[in-house]
């Protein structure tokens, strides 16, 4: 069926230029695929995205394992004040140049690996005593 306004043709296949004419004309051999160079560079921007993905997810990874680890070991020192608090000045445990291990338990650490927990007590003056408490984990 043609259908016909003024002196045009409907139909875009048909007339004195055609949708099939202009599609041939600019139509060639070189435009049917890729080169071998655009392939090569697709996969290099492929390769440096897929890449700096698994980089990003490896640090997100060690930076969450950090702080797991960091959590750790803040409750175990939060825990261990508790217990420094509540002895009394002149208790033995808090003589001075006293190097010990934690008194509370230290369970919550165990997922660290290698842990080594010191209380070291100094003597500032005649009623001020200084502990400091450190925990070591991972060989460091």
């Amino acid at each position: 069926m043609r259908r016909t306004f003024g002196s045009r043709a409907a139909d875009p296949f048909e007339g004195p230029i055609s949708v099939r004419r202009l599609e041939s004309k600019y139509v060639t051999n070189r435009s049917r695929g890729f080169t071998l160079l655009e392939t090569l560079a697709g996969f290099l921007i492929l390769t440096l995205i897929v890449t700096t993905s698994l980089g990003i997810f490896y640090d997100r990874q060690r930076r969450l394992r950090a702080a797991n680890e960091m959590i750790l070991a803040w409750q175990a020192l939060a825990n261990e004040t508790e217990v420094e608090r509540r002895i009394s000045f002149g208790d033995n445990r808090l003589a001075p140049e006293l190097t010990r291990s934690f008194i509370s338990d230290t369970s919550i650490v165990t997922p660290l690996d290698s842990v080594g927990t010191t209380v070291a007590v100094q003597k500032v003056n005649d009623d001020m005593k200084l502990v400091r408490m450190s925990i070591r984990w991972n060989k460091g």
